[in-house]
């Protein structure tokens, strides 16, 4: 698997981003691996979609926000 610094991918965003379709590639920070960057699948759109679909549907209580929530469940 290829494999990247941060640096690079930092330098490089676009060119790497679109690289990942041919393949996955691994990112490094001080040599050590952090994270793999690879392709979204079309089974994924699907998913995407029905997440979005989801959120569309969703009302938050009176005087709720979102960040409310997140920092909710954080407690937990």
């Amino acid at each position: 698997m290829k494999r990247v610094t941060i640096k690079q991918l930092h330098a490089e965003t676009g060119r790497l981003i679109r690289e990942a379709a041919r393949g996955p590639f691994e990112v490094t920070d001080r040599g050590r691996p952090v994270a793999v960057v690879s392709a979204v699948r079309q089974t994924d759109h699907a998913l995407f979609d029905q997440i979005r679909a989801l959120r569309g549907r969703m009302v938050l209580p009176e005087g709720e926000t979102t960040k409310d929530l997140i920092n909710a469940g954080r407690r937990i």
